[in-house]
């Protein structure tokens, strides 16, 4: 397995912190930079339906509001 020099390794730590959406933000800084899991949870609650599934766009090519199957893969 290759694994990423320290310069490619703060060029993709840059792109998450400028370019990702604030879910993904809170995901990359909790396994790599010891960040909240309880940021992560607020973080997807943002996409949390009041039936408890999820929707809202969670699931980047799936923007329904609706709760939605394919949105589940993010909470397992």
């Amino acid at each position: 397995m290759e694994l990423l020099t320290r310069s490619e390794f703060e060029r993709a730590a840059a792109f998450m912190k400028h370019e990702a959406r604030s879910l993904e933000r809170a995901l990359f800084e909790y396994e790599f930079e010891s960040g909240s899991f309880h940021a992560v949870l607020t973080e997807l609650k943002i996409y949390q339906n009041e039936d408890g599934g999820f929707g809202n766009g969670l699931e980047p090519d799936l923007r329904c509001p609706e709760s939605s199957a394919l949105a589940l893969r993010y909470c397992r």
